[in-house]
């Protein structure tokens, strides 16, 4: 079970760990865990579901820029035009944010296993600083995306937030 809890932090769901359009979410299939239980499991599930979404975001915009760069049209199905090297430094300092958070999750991993009477709770609190943060970032990029910002106004954006 925390295998998959692990797994689910870096951003995969599997068979314990479903995806639904909020977040991922632990399913009905395990029901040997009390309340207490799902209910920290849910809190750091959230930190997974963010890193997920976060990484769609710097990949598409990897996408966007390699392919203008390379010359190749791009479609409106592949999100439309060059992003600006503003939004695309932005993408680079999320996958470099989101590095360090797998590389925390990976290092927790060799600790339960090194530890394997480490109460859930412990997995809860290692990656707590890390949801925080991955909150801000997700709530940015979506506030960047809605808008379309790029250059002067997602500068804007990051200087007032």
């Amino acid at each position: 079970m925390i295998q998959e809890v692990l797994l689910a932090l870096l951003g995969h769901p599997g068979g314990f760990v479903i995806e639904t359009e909020e977040g991922f979410v632990l399913s009905s299939a395990v029901d040997f865990l009390t309340e207490g239980e799902r209910c920290l499991i849910q809190q750091a599930l959230k930190a997974g579901w963010l890193c997920k979404r976060l990484s769609e975001f710097t990949a598409a915009v990897r996408r966007r820029h390699c392919a203008a760069g390379a010359g190749r049209e791009l479609t409106e199905a592949a999100g439309g035009a060059k992003p600006g090297h503003y939004v695309y430094g932005l993408a680079q300092r999320i996958e470099q944010a989101l590095d360090a958070y797998r590389e925390r999750v990976v290092e927790l991993e060799a600790k339960i296993l090194r530890e394997p009477t480490l109460p859930l709770s412990y997995v809860v609190t290692s990656v707590d600083d890390d949801s925080r943060m991955l909150t801000v970032l997700h709530r940015l990029v979506n506030k960047a995306s809605a808008k379309n910002l790029s250059g002067g106004p997602l500068l804007d954006l990051l200087w007032n937030t």
